[in-house]
């Protein structure tokens, strides 16, 4: 899986993320429809993702509609790529709506390949309504296998205020445009302090001859052994976060394990996107 324009291929790979124009206006006003259309209890969270409901109908009918309009625009930007879930994003008007900096959980063995976010604004937003920040060149600094327990268990606490302090921006986009990241960067977004809710997209987009995984870790045990599963496209759409899976064929068991982080090659990560301290 690769980008067909050349020039997005190599400042993606440079920066670990892009913004590119993605969605019309009447795509984004049918997304916008199909948040006001359904109702669910995640809602009421600060921050929710479709896929953190027990309602499998709801995920799947949002799911759906998502793939009509986000997997022929990223056929588009991607070469030989898959388009493998999508979930709605809300950020409530709350000053509890922080996502601390993590990287995302790994989809595939990426040993061999990676897996990309797109991450696509319903709305304008910035850094009053809770817009992505990132850290350029992070995603080359911690390639081990992350599990489920990725969100909330950033590997490198005692340099998390450096990180924040020399790496950290922010990445607005317009309405319609979409963020797209690996999922191995560092990244995270602050509340929304505005009076509306802050709508957004994301859809993962694996290469087309990948075998989805799944990488398992008992909640709250973030240095346990992982357990890779073998899992087709619909599995995250049935699958309980944070549940063991159960009915997939387990493939293997890994140790835990991170890249070292030093102010060294961290600096040097920064330097290589074009970032450098």
């Amino acid at each position: 899986m690769y980008f067909r324009d050349p020039q997005q291929r190599e400042r993606f790979e440079r920066q670990g993320y892009i913004v590119v124009d993605f969605l019309d206006e009447e795509d984004v006003v049918s997304l916008r429809q199909l948040w006001h259309d359904h109702d669910d209890p995640i809602l009421a969270m600060p921050f929710n993702v479709t896929i953190m409901s027990g309602n499998l109908a709801y995920r799947e009918r949002i799911h759906n509609e998502i793939s009509k309009i986000v997997a022929p625009r990223q056929e588009r930007i991607l070469h030989r790529s898959r388009f493998c879930y999508g979930s709605l994003v809300t950020k409530q008007s709350s000053h509890a709506g922080i996502v601390p900096l993590h990287q995302d959980p790994s989809f595939i063995d990426e040993r061999d390949a990676d897996t990309y976010n797109f991450w696509v604004a319903l709305q304008d937003v910035n850094e009053t309504n809770g817009c992505l920040h990132v850290v350029p060149g992070s995603h080359r600094l911690n390639r081990y296998p992350r599990s489920n327990g990725a969100f909330f268990s950033f590997p490198y606490r005692d340099m998390h205020e450096i990180i924040v302090r020399d790496g950290l921006i922010a990445v607005p986009v317009r309405r319609g445009q979409a963020v797209i990241t690996y999922q191995t960067l560092f990244h995270m977004s602050y509340p929304n302090v505005t009076p509306h809710p802050r709508l957004a997209v994301s859809a993962l987009a694996v290469p087309a001859s990948s075998a989805l995984h799944h990488y398992f870790q008992p909640f709250g045990v973030w240095d346990a052994p992982l357990e890779v599963f073998q899992v087709d496209d619909d599995f995250f759409l049935r699958h309980t976060m944070n549940d063991r899976p159960t009915g997939v064929p387990k493939c293997g068991r890994i140790p835990y394990r991170v890249n070292p982080l030093t102010l060294e090659n961290f600096s040097e990560a920064l330097e290589l996107a074009g970032h450098g301290v």
